[in-house]
């Protein structure tokens, strides 16, 4: 059997993890350990604003002699997490989730006390950027596309960069995609493609509400009442989603979903 084995190397400026994991046996019995490294950069308060970060405990364990040896800590004990800060003189470490925009509710900005601030450098990747959404400050990683494509080329696109069309489920996201998409229709993540009159999203396979409907639809739309029309895109006019025929050509925008974690 695998074991999780924990190690650390430094690189420039960052502090590399490198994390052993177990998987379940092949069917042919055999043991299939996967490594994954997480790169920790130190940052700064003006570096990510208007993020602060959203800490797993607080105050964070105190007498830790190391940024090393805080990294090992944080995702020993917890492993969703994606950042830390750590203060090398009173050696505090205080491990963080993911961050969170300044508006959300009870959003604590980072003190001197606590340090430097280190964040896993995929938090996006560099080729998606960190969108702040809603009154709560949620966060989502968003590409926005440069080309046209159908439908089905254009979730093919999101899917090639690990990523799916974006999942437009509140009034918020789709204030973020009026935003970005500046009066240019836009594919999202929603087709009845499976069953016609079942609009499913491609996020989590879950069905639309009649709740995100009232929220993000046009009157009248979905319509699924043309055997035709069975894709979703924010159109400009109403400035709402509808659906269409599948095979126009839109720009659109891929989407990673950040993991939300109880804690």
């Amino acid at each position: 059997m695998c074991r999780r084995n924990l190690s650390l190397r430094s690189q420039t400026s960052k502090l590399v993890l490198i994390l052993s994991v177990v998987n379940l046996p092949s069917a042919a019995g055999s043991e299939n350990c996967t490594t994954a490294k997480l790169k920790f950069s130190p940052g700064s308060a003006t570096s990510i604003s208007p993020f602060v970060p959203d800490r797993l405990m607080s105050p964070g364990w105190s007498n830790v002699y190391s940024a090393g040896q805080c990294v090992l800590k944080t995702l020993f004990f917890f492993p969703m997490s994606r950042g830390f800060l750590y203060n090398n003189i009173s050696g505090l470490c205080t491990p963080l989730l993911w961050l969170k925009g300044s508006r959300a509710e009870n959003a604590k900005a980072m003190t001197p006390e606590e340090g430097t601030l280190y964040l896993v450098k995929e938090i996006c990747r560099d080729d998606f950027n960190l969108q702040e959404y809603g009154s709560e400050g949620r966060l989502m990683c968003l590409q926005d596309s440069t080309s046209y494509g159908t439908y089905l080329e254009a979730t093919s696109a999101c899917n090639a960069s690990q990523s799916h069309l974006i999942a437009v489920k509140t009034a918020e996201i789709l204030e973020v995609v009026r935003a970005i998409a500046a009066g240019i229709e836009r594919w999202v993540g929603m087709d009845d493609l499976d069953r016609n009159g079942t609009y499913v999203w491609q996020s989590d396979g879950t069905t639309l509400t009649d709740e995100e409907k009232l929220a993000v639809f046009g009157p009248g739309e979905p319509n699924s009442e043309n055997a035709n029309v069975h894709c979703v895109y924010y159109y400009r006019e109403t400035q709402k989603l509808h659906d269409k025929t599948c095979m126009h050509k839109h720009r659109f925008i891929c989407e990673i979903s950040l993991p939300i974690f109880d804690v």
